[in-house]
């Protein structure tokens, strides 16, 4: 078999893909081939990716496009190398998928593109997660820029470069919160330091992106109780109010209506507000 992509190991396997679509799993000590998936199709440019990494269940593997809105990637099983879950893709998944634990669930993250004849350096795709174990699709974006580079994500937030340019910041729920015109395509994943985001595009250029809490207004939804609280010379209201905001969901937010500073308050049961807060203001 053909190839020329980067392998990974577990410590005890190899895994790697071939052009010709098959992925291998070779013992680390001899590189003799121990068994290899079926057909996925062309894989000429995605790398494997082990989860969870220390003990891998899945391989999880991209491939190139099939058909327009006919095209997947796929979750093996890291024993046998069978396809244990294929998420459908409208476009090919050519950067390594990318696994992250969030809101309970477990997502597969992955950037599609596909070029689009007779103008290869336009191209198309956007970014897609699917439940790991079911292959549901869980959101996808509308389409931009062919996404040849793997995303990267942060605890509340995903990253992703795209050919035409755009440097893309998404939420969980796939919406596009900020693009950023880097001027020339990206095809290289986004590297996350604590609050500072690194990404280089074709025309050499490495940018440093600083990553800041976002700042828009919370959304109210209305009171969910209403406690009193005593002060060391009158009652006053206490009212606990649902909301989300642009970086926090959901918010629980604690409101009074006094300027004393002396105000005494203990924090709510469980039973008064449903679940617990996320963060507060005073």
């Amino acid at each position: 078999f053909y190839i020329e992509l980067v392998d990974v190991t577990d410590g005890y396997y190899i895994y790697i893909a071939s052009e010709d679509g098959y992925v291998h799993k070779l013992n680390i000590e001899t590189g003799f081939a121990l068994t290899s998936s079926p057909d996925l199709g062309d894989i000429h440019f995605a790398v494997p990716v082990l989860y969870p990494a220390d003990s891998p269940q899945a391989v999880i593997i991209g491939a190139d496009t099939a058909e327009i809105g006919d095209s997947a990637f796929y979750a093996l099983s890291a024993e046998s190398m069978t396809i244990a879950t294929t998420y459908k893709t409208d476009y090919g998944v050519q950067g390594a998928p990318v696994v992250v634990e969030h809101d309970g669930r477990t997502l597969v993250i992955a950037g599609q593109g596909v070029n689009i004849p007779p103008l290869p350096g336009t191209g198309t795709g956007k970014v897609s997660a699917h439940d790991l174990v079911t292959g549901e699709l869980i959101w996808e974006t509308e389409d931009i820029g062919r996404v040849f580079a793997s995303p990267a994500a942060s605890a509340n937030r995903i990253f992703v470069g795209a050919q035409d340019g755009k440097f893309y910041v998404l939420d969980f729920a796939g919406n596009i919160k900020q693009e950023l015109d880097l001027g020339s395509a990206v095809f290289t994943s986004a590297a996350l330091i604590e609050d500072r985001v690194y990404v280089a595009t074709t025309d050499e250029v490495l940018y440093c992106l600083e990553a800041q809490v976002d700042t828009m207004a919370p959304v109210w939804h209305g009171v969910e109780g209403v406690r009193a609280a005593t002060t060391g010379f009158r009652e006053v209201t206490l009212e606990w109010d649902y909301a989300t905001d642009d970086f926090y969901s959901p918010v629980y937010y604690h409101i009074y209506y006094d300027t004393d500073e002396d105000l005494v308050w203990g924090t709510p049961r469980i039973a008064d507000i449903a679940v617990s807060y996320t963060h507060l203001t005073l």
